[in-house]
């Protein structure tokens, strides 16, 4: 049996043609990864922005934060719920969106919105 040698030029192209299989992943994971959390990100704003309408209908004003409406509980006949379901929180005790930034409140108008670069407007 003889022994088949592989040339230095193999072992390159070998390795270039892994590198790109690595980085194409790469590249198509992240890009995924930002698609689920900016729709996650509309899924928590639109949460959030319900829980303001209806803390504004039950007590005729809005909220003076986004953690104070976190805390504060409505009743429904017998059973209490939380105006906001519990998000994910910072080290401060500020409400951050799936992107790890705090949402911003304005507690004049009831709007909240995300301080994530290129989300602002959503």
């Amino acid at each position: 049996m003889t022994e088949i040698r592989r040339s230095p030029f193999e072992f390159v192209v070998v390795a270039i043609v892994v590198g790109l299989t690595v980085v194409l992943a790469a590249g198509l994971y992240s890009g995924r990864k930002k698609e689920q959390k900016s729709n996650l990100l509309v899924q928590e704003l639109g949460m959030l922005r319900s829980g303001v309408t209806l803390y504004r209908t039950v007590h005729h004003e809005n909220a003076t934060s986004l953690e104070e409406l976190a805390a504060k509980e409505y009743e429904v006949g017998d059973a209490k719920r939380p105006y906001i379901e519990q998000l994910p929180m910072s080290k401060d005790g500020r409400i951050v969106d799936p992107f790890g930034n705090p949402y911003a409140y304005d507690p004049k108008t009831g709007w909240v919105s995300s301080t994530t670069e290129g989300f602002e407007r959503w």
